[in-house]
């Protein structure tokens, strides 16, 4: 057996230089921009498909089914792995010098993401 000298996975050496008012500042912007594609999503993909494809079968009683809600199925399948990936690589490059950090705003990010989805599911 031969002594290995290996680095440590969980730490971001190329953020050690970030201090931790320049990170909180980039935090915030990371979450305001975060925030604002999951609004700019939620208005212009899942509300007018809620308000032109399933409000009319809400409005007579029955329910939209079939292709129509496959096909919405794959689009907010697709736009919710865009969004994902975007919250993955903007907490990326926010300043964490350990991946727990990062990991803890990955799991902030979703949850607001998960709360503005229910929130205009619930209202529209």
């Amino acid at each position: 057996l031969h002594k290995v000298f290996s680095e440590p996975p969980s730490i971001n050496w190329w953020h050690l230089a970030v201090s931790g008012a320049e990170r909180n500042a980039r935090v915030r912007n990371a979450m305001i921009k975060i925030l604002a594609i999951i609004v700019v999503v939620q208005l212009c993909i899942v509300l007018p498909y809620a308000h032109f494809i399933v409000a009319p079968y809400s409005s007579i009683g029955t329910a939209a089914g079939g292709t129509k809600m496959q096909i919405a199925g794959m689009i907010l399948g697709n736009v919710n792995m865009f969004v994902s990936l975007q919250i993955f690589f903007t907490s990326y490059g926010v300043g964490f010098h350990r991946k727990d950090g990062m990991d803890m705003m990955i799991l902030c990010a979703n949850t607001a993401l998960v709360m503005v989805n229910t929130f205009f599911n619930i209202v529209m």
